[in-house]
């Protein structure tokens, strides 16, 4: 076994940073575009989950092409459409100062998963 012989601090601070790669990593994957506006920033960085966890930190927040099949939400991801989560879609902030849907997206994640969902203002 790989582990074996090892010590349970060294395991602990193995798992430690391992832990602390894939927070980095994840970080890194769900930055903001290269051309993104920064006025914005402080908007995305308010958006959170129905559970209170923050949508940016956890996702790549942008807009995605959206259509609406069956009354279900759909965006364009990496070339496939991909249905918005109902527990996804936050129907009562109206705060939206993109002008367009926000789509927060799991990277590398299979299935794609959207975290949150945020409505354009004349929605």
């Amino acid at each position: 076994m790989l582990l074996a012989g090892l010590t349970s601090q060294r395991i602990g601070l193995l798992c430690a940073a391992l832990c602390y790669s894939a927070l980095l990593t994840n970080m890194a994957l769900s930055a903001p575009p290269p051309n993104a506006d920064q006025t914005l920033a402080p908007w995305y960085k308010s958006l959170h989950t129905k559970r209170g966890l923050s949508c940016c930190e956890e996702a790549d927040c942008r807009h995605y092409p959206v259509e609406i099949d069956s009354g279900h939400y759909r965006i364009l991801y990496e070339g496939e459409w991909v249905t918005v989560p109902d527990e996804a879609v936050d129907r009562e902030r109206v705060d939206n100062p993109t002008g367009d849907y926000v789509a927060c997206v799991i990277p590398r994640r299979r299935p794609t998963l959207v975290l949150c969902f945020f409505l354009r203002p004349d929605t």
